[in-house]
């Protein structure tokens, strides 16, 4: 492999001129990041402004719904749409736009399989819903947005793998508009309620998917992302059994709509990864990715304690809810960086081609430790303990992440992509 120093080949690294490359790539991205969660939490805060005999029902319902639907389908497209981060960029990087298409045709043979099973169990997935003792028929409406998303997060990651993104924003940009719109009059205007809001994600996949066609290690990706989004989820799924299950699954759907409006940025950042065989300037790239975490996680906390208990007036004006909402955002802000730092360091794993150790320490962190120790903090401290047990696994996936940093070799992680890509 030709080595990063070598005379006229590779310029030596230079800490400014890496700035300036994340600093490029990581604006467009963050700002897809907030776009693509954006209408989700409005879309959330329309249910919560029907009738007030059903709000606080629909308003828990739609939040779990969401929730339901990404573990056990939106995780898979994630997981085998990550499968082709690196692969696109480093073909992209050689010059080898013919894999491209070979990427993108395999990514949607996969997609054939999986859409009839996924449908299914998004279909049948209610009787869960009923046991928690919310209404079902918001869930089953997912069912139509598969292979919507399917054909969206791929067309975006080969897109994104050629370092084009600003395109990508302007398509999400267009579908936020359509899927705010549809959902607002479907929800507010028209009988059809509630149904209206996935009706709004709906239109908001087919718009920017269409948008990007136009404009144009899969286990591993699928469970670090799961392990690590299920882990949280499961705080919404545990919060049913709570006292007063309706009060803190409202809460826990306007907590999770702030606090992941914030933590798409941390995933933005992390896409700001490594890619080429330029070892040195990937360290000093991995590094300024985590040092923009960690100011993005400091800024996080503040507008939760600030900004945080008036967010959550958009959603609902039940005390109750309000009262439950503000204590979950002190009492969780000061974990943010956790998130910071991981979210840095997992996109560093992604396109270094090692997303299994990710995935190894999503399952330690969150299931393996995470789960079970906001089970066991609920029972004193309620839907706060929920929480505070899953950012404890953050804690434990931070720390491993600062450890693979310190101890990464960067020569070896640039010859096994260059073996990979060869």
């Amino acid at each position: 492999m030709v080595k990063e120093f070598q005379p006229l080949l590779s310029p030596p690294p230079i800490s400014t001129d890496e700035w300036h490359h994340v600093f490029l790539i990581t604006i467009p991205l963050v700002l897809l990041q907030i776009l693509e969660y954006l209408p989700l939490p409005i879309l959330n805060m329309y249910l919560g402004h029907l009738d007030q005999s059903e709000s606080r029902v629909v308003l828990a319902a739609g939040g779990l719904s969401s929730l339901f639907f990404t573990t056990t389908a939106y995780s898979v497209v994630i997981g085998v749409s990550t499968a082709m981060d690196a692969l696109t960029a480093q073909a992209h990087g050689k010059g080898r736009g013919l894999e491209l298409g070979i990427v993108l045709q395999t990514a949607a043979l996969c997609a054939g399989v999986l859409c009839v099973p996924l449908a299914l169990v998004t279909f049948f997935s209610g009787s869960i819903l009923v046991a928690l003792g919310q209404p079902v028929d918001l869930l089953r409406w997912y069912m139509l947005e598969i292979p919507l998303v399917f054909a969206y997060e791929f067309f975006k990651r080969v897109l994104q793998g050629q370092n084009i993104v600003w395109p990508i924003v302007t398509a999400i940009s267009a579908g936020a508009g359509v899927a705010l719109s549809v959902g607002y009059v479907f929800v507010l205007h028209t009988s059809l309620g509630f149904v209206g809001a996935p009706l709004g994600m709906i239109g908001y996949y087919s718009t920017a998917g269409f948008l990007l066609y136009h404009l144009m290690y899969s286990a591993n990706g699928w469970l670090m992302f799961l392990s690590e989004f299920g882990g949280i989820a499961a705080t919404s799924f545990m919060a049913g059994s709570l006292p007063d299950a309706s009060t803190a699954l409202s809460a826990n759907t306007i907590y999770a709509g702030f606090r992941s409006l914030f933590g798409m940025v941390y995933l933005g950042i992390g896409f700001a990864r490594y890619s080429g065989n330029l070892p040195v300037r990937a360290k000093t790239a991995a590094w300024q990715t985590v040092q923009l975490g960690s100011w993005w996680a400091a800024a996080s906390t503040v507008s939760m304690v600030l900004v945080g208990p008036l967010y959550a007036t958009l959603y609902t004006q039940d005390p109750v809810v309000l009262r439950e909402a503000t204590t979950l955002f002190y009492a969780t802000a000061p974990f943010q960086v956790t998130m910071g730092v991981w979210g840095a360091v997992q996109g560093t794993l992604r396109g270094s081609g090692r997303p299994h150790e990710g995935a190894v320490a999503n399952v330690v962190g969150f299931v393996g430790v995470g789960v079970p120790l906001a089970s066991v903090l609920s029972a004193y401290w309620g839907l706060v303990g929920l929480w505070v047990g899953i950012s404890i696994g953050f804690c434990l996936c931070a720390a491993y992440g600062l450890y693979w940093l310190v101890g990464a070799d960067w020569e070896a992680i640039a010859d096994g992509i260059a073996l990979q890509t060869a």
